[in-house]
């Protein structure tokens, strides 16, 4: 088994990262667990030996809603205590690890939150660009309000699914000629970054821009699978439906927020943003990640999350700025980031111009999503997505 030290490395699940997830064994009942190297801290099992402090409920449930809604200062202190016990072989955690470590590849990783509502946003304007010069031309690319507020549809929460989940290609009406429903024969990847929120906000009562970070207990990468035929024929007027409700993919293990620190920047802010005063913050901060999409092994698409025309923060103040109030466990996804060079652009959509100059996802098509930070002194890569087209 490694030690502690040995464990504290570059790899994905380093001291730095300890991100949350829901883990089983055999035919135990769920916990939630933090991943450190190739093993899983089981943390209902080191809360009942002191190795923590933390209601054992809150640790033995099929969800991260319940320990979310303990607060950060209960869910942030337990990941910075085991970080001080990583680092010390004295540490209770250590004298207990047979018991509390757990080998990753013996355990199955399940959907890490339950979801109440998914929000989609549209919030890359490279990607609405690409999109919009498809159908529209290059005048017409972006509707007006683009620039105005931030863009988004109400999602489907239940066909969330966590990463490995093989998609089924889904059925819908094609075109104005059809009278049946046909299997999609143009469905796509969707490159995007999900924030999971982390505090409720009472009904009627808006977040402001400067507490928005507050609300977010974590992030994950997202691949909201879309068929492109059924949502180009019933997106007039309202938007999409079946094009897009059949399933999205999140990562299994959650990223707190206070992972990333370290890796916060100022966003590039687009001169061409009609911003309303509610939405501006100085500094306008965003986090620099790298995003890659691969198709069966092959990279796709690279960017940052520092493509967006508008940041998180603005999200979440935007979304709530009517008094909708947001939950614990809400999913809040950016859209499609990409960029306008072609090896920026993170859809099957806009690389093949609607499937002009290639194919869209055949039938065993696998789609991996990864996402990695690194600042010279700390780096790791975090929770990818992957999914499989069902033959």
């Amino acid at each position: 088994m490694k030690t502690w030290l040995d464990i504290n490395d570059n790899s994905g699940f380093n001291i730095h990262h300890l991100p949350f997830g829901i883990f089983s064994i055999s035919n135990e009942n769920k916990k939630v667990g933090i991943a450190i190297g190739n093993f899983i801290i089981d943390l209902h099992q080191a809360s009942k030996l002191n190795v923590i402090s933390c209601p054992t409920d809150a640790l033995k449930t099929d969800s991260l809603n319940r320990f979310i809604q303990l607060g950060k200062p209960v869910t942030s202190g337990i990941r910075t205590d085991l970080q001080n016990q990583l680092c010390d072989n004295q540490s209770p955690l250590f004298k207990v690890k047979k018991e509390v470590l757990i080998p990753l590849k013996q355990a199955k990783l399940h959907l890490p939150i339950q979801v109440g509502d998914y929000t989609d946003f549209y919030a890359s304007k490279g990607h609405a660009s690409n999109v919009g010069e498809i159908f529209r031309g290059k005048e017409n690319a972006l509707h007006p309000n683009w620039n105005h507020i931030p863009i988004a549809y109400h999602g489907r929460s239940s066909s969330i699914v966590n990463s490995g989940t093989d998609i089924n290609r889904p059925s819908g009406i094609l075109n104005l000629e059809s009278d049946t429903y046909s299997a999609s024969k143009k469905l796509d990847f969707e490159l995007e970054f999900g924030f999971v929120i982390g505090k409720e906000n009472p009904l009627g009562a808006p977040i402001k821009i400067e507490n928005s970070e507050e609300y977010i207990f974590g992030v994950s990468l997202v691949n909201d699978w879309s068929a492109r035929d059924i949502q180009k024929f019933e997106y007039v007027p309202l938007g999409p439906f079946l094009g897009k409700s059949f399933a999205t993919s999140i990562s299994n293990w959650i990223t707190p927020i206070e992972a990333l620190n370290d890796f916060k920047i100022n966003a590039k802010e687009s001169q061409a943003l009609k911003t309303p005063a509610l939405l501006k913050s100085k500094p306008l901060t965003t986090w620099n990640i790298k995003l890659e999409a691969y198709l069966n092994g092959e990279k796709m698409s690279s960017v940052n999350l520092n493509y967006l025309s508008w940041t998180i923060h603005q999200m979440i103040t935007h979304h709530t700025s009517n008094g909708c109030n947001l939950r614990v466990g809400d999913l809040i996804a950016t859209g499609t980031i990409s960029g306008r060079n072609d090896s920026e652009k993170s859809s099957l959509l806009e690389i093949t111009i609607d499937g002009k100059t290639g194919d869209y996802l055949n039938d065993g098509d696998e789609v991996c999503l990864k996402a990695f930070v690194d600042n010279g002194m700390k780096r790791f890569e975090l929770s990818e997505v992957i999914g499989k087209i069902k033959i």
